[in-house]
């Protein structure tokens, strides 16, 4: 799979990997030696498996849209033991919010610093009168 979209995920995934301090290539081939062949992290592999395989992205797409629809999606494989056994999965799942809460309020609180110094750089953004608001700072 080497078209634009691949190389477009593959930035994507750098970037993201960059923004979160991890230095991991995405995709990494090692010729020669005992531990020869192609690495790639496991978005890469989703996305191609997705391009070669319509029945598997189209799983994909219904997987995400109950995801987005109900807040939660279940693995076909995991059903059972989820019944059988559901605090795992309650925890996992517990897990997961308090990690996006956690990059949300982080996120709220560098908005929040980044607005203050601006604000005190120049005062005249917040003022409530459009044309100072509008005037360019050099």
């Amino acid at each position: 799979m080497r078209n634009k979209e691949f190389d477009q995920l593959k930035a994507e995934v750098i970037h993201q990997n960059r923004c979160a301090n991890l230095h991991i290539s995405p995709a990494n081939s090692i010729r020669g030696g005992p531990s020869q062949g192609t690495f790639v992290v496991k978005e890469l592999v989703y996305a191609y498996a997705m391009w070669i395989s319509p029945k598997f992205n189209l799983k994909v797409i219904r997987a995400y849209d109950q995801l987005q629809t109900d807040g939660v999606a279940v693995a076909e494989n995991a059903a059972e033991d989820l019944l059988e056994n559901p605090l795992p999965y309650m925890e996992k799942l517990l897990g997961q919010a308090k990690q996006y809460k956690a990059e949300r309020d982080q996120a709220v609180e560098k908005k929040t610093s980044l607005t203050s110094h601006l604000l005190n750089l120049f005062p005249g953004l917040n003022s409530p009168c459009p044309a100072v608001r509008s005037l360019k700072w050099s």
